[in-house]
């Protein structure tokens, strides 16, 4: 019997199209600025999303940091919601390697992704010699631990005008913003419109089997190259690997809508089991957050439970477990999965 993996869209094999791409890249040292592949995926993804450059990395986490980085200097403090991935999933980074300091708000019911305008406001320090000083404030679009919930460019713009107005600048971790933008169908480069910068992830989702594109001005493209390098995320002839991102952008953007359909569908046989309810932001998009409180089983047992019947997913919590669509999640899976679900 195949073992359906639900556990996260990273899971996800290159397509043997993929790999024969991938194949045929021509390469060359990245650190000189000359390998031809990686060249065209920086150029083809600020052009995507309306970005003036663009910096291949090795990782989300590494893209994140590396923004961080290049956006603050040591002691300065960045506004994140409270279950962000930069301040819950990325080993405390910002302040082991940054000397940043974190002030976290809690995301709106409906969408934690985004916080209150007016709390963000709040919470940015006054000018006193006795404050850190807040240079950053992170956004989450698509936001994991929330369910997959998508923010639109109204929300977003909100929060980016007020920061910007007072001189502080706005990252957004978009590993999953192309999800997001195929969700509510305007264009990727109108719902990251007047970010300072973004971090869009190639696995997730996509299907390529490593790395991310950092996009932003070009000055801050030089900084961020830098750091990089301090890093050790300087590639030589990683070509091979950028073309897998050319080749998603080429092919598997708009399917994500398929994996959102299964997870619609998904969501409403889970609702059906006694004791499980399936967290439902404004705009859903793959992932599925799943609290297990009423079923006095914990995400762990429930983790132990599905796995002995074919079905691997993850815990995201005590009382929480997660599901994520993807490309390798077909509808004959999703009829096997279903099939399983109304059985326990």
């Amino acid at each position: 019997m195949k073992v359906l993996d639900f556990r996260s869209d990273t899971l996800t094999q290159p397509s043997a199209a993929m790999r024969a791409f991938m194949a045929q890249a021509q390469v060359g040292d990245d650190v000189y600025g000359e390998d031809p592949s990686i060249n065209l995926l920086e150029m083809k993804a600020a052009e995507l999303t309306g970005f003036a450059s663009a910096l291949f990395i090795s990782s989300g986490t590494q893209g994140n940091l590396i923004a961080l980085l290049s956006h603050c200097r040591p002691g300065d403090e960045v506004i994140l919601e409270e279950d962000s991935h930069i301040f819950v999933n990325e080993v405390g980074g910002m302040a082991a390697l940054g000397g940043l300091q974190a002030r976290t708000l809690r995301g709106l019911p409906e969408n934690q992704g985004i916080f209150p305008v007016e709390a963000m406001i709040s919470a940015i320090r006054a000018d006193n010699v006795h404050y850190p000083e807040t240079t950053l404030v992170c956004l989450e679009n698509t936001h994991n631990k929330g369910g997959g919930a998508a923010a639109t460019p109204q929300e977003m713009g909100e929060i980016i005008h007020a920061a910007q107005e007072r001189g502080i600048k706005v990252h957004l971790y978009g590993a999953r913003a192309l999800s997001a933008s195929v969700a509510q169908k305007p264009s990727i480069a109108q719902l990251l419109k007047g970010l300072d910068s973004v971090q869009i992830c190639l696995s997730k989702g996509l299907g390529a089997p490593v790395g991310s594109v950092l996009l932003g001005d070009p000055e801050f493209i030089k900084r961020a190259r830098k750091w990089r390098k301090m890093l050790g995320g300087g590639m030589r002839q990683a070509g091979i690997l950028a073309a897998a991102g050319l080749y998603a952008f080429e092919h598997n953007i708009d399917r994500l809508e398929e994996d959102h359909q299964r997870a619609q569908i998904l969501a409403e046989v889970i609702d059906e089991i006694p004791g499980l309810q399936v967290l439902r932001p404004k705009i859903m998009t793959n992932i599925l957050c799943v609290d297990t409180r009423k079923s006095q089983k914990s995400g762990a047992q429930w983790v132990e439970i599905l796995a002995q019947r074919g079905i691997r997913i993850g815990a995201n919590g005590p009382f929480s477990i997660r599901f994520v669509t993807h490309l390798d999640i077909d509808d004959e899976d999703l009829a096997q999965a279903i099939k399983i679900l109304r059985e326990i």
